[in-house]
């Protein structure tokens, strides 16, 4: 099944706290998605919790990506969680990992920032 299916949607933000994801507290809702147990820190969903953004056409030429990953940095005690740029409510993350586990080598159903 495509990621795209069930995307993790920034519903809530704040300069580069992410507050909900999915209408749900951030950490917890990230965390769900990897298969990580409540308790999981920020080193255990590192390695492979980087989640994809797909980029304007004309910023995917420019970085010669169609996407740019995208890691959570630290997570509060609220359950907000932080990335190093600004985060835009309504924009829709994709984790690539379940792509390696279904063997696409390029996904090709990555979610995208609204029009």
């Amino acid at each position: 099944m495509c990621i795209r299916d069930r995307p993790l949607i920034v519903t809530r933000a704040q300069g580069h706290r992410i507050l909900t994801l999915n209408g749900k507290p951030a950490w917890p809702e990230y965390l769900a998605r990897l298969g990580l147990p409540a308790q999981a820190t920020i080193a255990q969903s590192s390695p492979i919790g980087a989640l994809a953004e797909r980029l304007p056409p004309e910023m995917a030429a420019e970085y010669g990506n169609e996407h740019i990953l995208r890691a959570v940095t630290l997570h509060d005690p609220d359950d907000a969680m932080h990335f190093p740029t600004t985060c835009v409510e309504a924009v829709s993350y994709t984790h690539l990992d379940v792509y390696k586990r279904q063997g696409s080598p390029k996904p090709s159903c990555l979610a995208t920032r609204p029009c």
